[in-house]
């Protein structure tokens, strides 16, 4: 499988950021505020993009992901 190294960063609404970091926790490592890094397979990759879309709100908040290819 292929695995890259992720970054994402965030920016979401008060009410929901415990959700956000506990489904980022999941998969990634917390490394400051706002910010996780870790490496993942491309499936978990998607995998966690399809999660927090079920927590968060498009037209408030925002999530980036920067990923690189090993």
């Amino acid at each position: 499988m292929r695995e890259v190294y992720v970054v994402a960063v965030y920016d979401v609404a008060v009410e929901r950021l415990d959700k956000v970091r506990g489904v980022l926790r999941q998969y990634l490592n917390w490394v400051q505020n706002s910010a996780f890094e870790g490496e993942l397979t491309v499936g978990a990759l998607e995998e966690l993009k399809l999660k927090l879309k079920d927590v968060i709100r498009d037209d408030r908040d925002s999530i980036l992901f920067y990923s690189v290819s090993n």
